[in-house]
Formats: structure tokens, C-alpha cells, sequence
């Protein structure tokens, strides 16, 4: 049985409220992301947040506004789904095909501790995709 944890990406990648959204997306490019969780402070990891690539493009570049002067709580999303990194990893699956969402941030005793995306998941899918192949074919 594979869990979250066994997939998901640590350490997340935070930034606290009344950050510029410029700094934001800078980080975004440098670390090859396109998603960060916003915290209250950096030393509790509680999540008050996210922010997208997406978030930016739609709330940010489409309205013309300044992505110096405009903060990540100003684009931030608020209501996110999350898992935790017991969760078993269909179920989490699950959630992120229903919702058609790219990312799940993963919780453990109310601190964010890891985010699942999509994109790890795919290769397991592949994985098994091919050694159900060579089942198939008596390989």
C-alpha cells in the first residue's frame, strides 16, 4: 500500500502573508515550481493559503496590475484542499481527479509537512502500467 508520504515533496515551499507577488513568482522560477503554500510566520508552518502560477496569470497580469505592490494573501486561495501523509495515495487520488485539482498540500499535526502533485504520481501510474504490460505478455 503506498501512502502520501511516500510521494510527496518535502520540504514545501512557503512564504508568509504580505509578501510582494513578485517575490513570489521569482521563487516559483528559481526552484521550478508553480505552487506555494502561504504561512502566517515563517517559524509556524500553519497553512493560511496557497498561491499559483495560475493565481498570478488570472489575478494579477489579466487585471494589469503590479505584481510588485500586489501581496500573496491579496491572490492567495483560502478554502484548500489537503491530505495528510498517512493518507493511502488512491484515496488522495481520488480527491485530486474529483476536484480536478494539481496539488494536494499535506498536513501533519496542523503544520504543512510536504505537497503531493500530480506529477509525482504519474510515474508511478506508469510503472505499474508496464509491469501490468509484461503480466499481459508473460514477460
Amino acid at each position: 500500500m503506498t501512502l502520501v508520504k511516500d510521494l510527496m515533496q518535502t520540504p514545501p515551499v512557503t512564504l508568509t502573508k504580505g509578501t510582494p507577488v513578485a517575490m513570489a513568482a521569482h521563487m516559483m522560477k528559481e526552484k521550478g515550481i508553480g505552487f506555494i503554500v502561504i504561512v502566517e510566520n515563517p517559524s509556524d508552518k500553519r497553512l493560511v493559503g496557497v498561491v499559483s502560477d495560475t493565481d498570478f496569470v488570472r489575478k494579477v497580469l489579466h487585471d494589469k496590475l503590479d505584481p510588485e505592490k500586489v501581496k500573496v494573501d491579496d491572490v492567495m486561495s483560502t478554502l484548500v484542499r489537503t491530505t495528510s501523509p498517512d493518507t493511502e495515495l488512491v484515496d488522495a487520488i481520488e480527491v485530486v481527479c474529483k476536484e480536478r485539482l494539481k496539488r494536494l498540500p499535506v498536513i501533519q499535526d496542523g503544520q504543512v509537512v510536504g505537497i503531493l502533485s500530480i506529477t509525482d504520481v504519474i510515474p508511478l501510474f506508469l510503472d505499474y502500467k508496464k509491469k501490468l504490460l509484461d503480466l499481459a505478455l508473460g514477460f
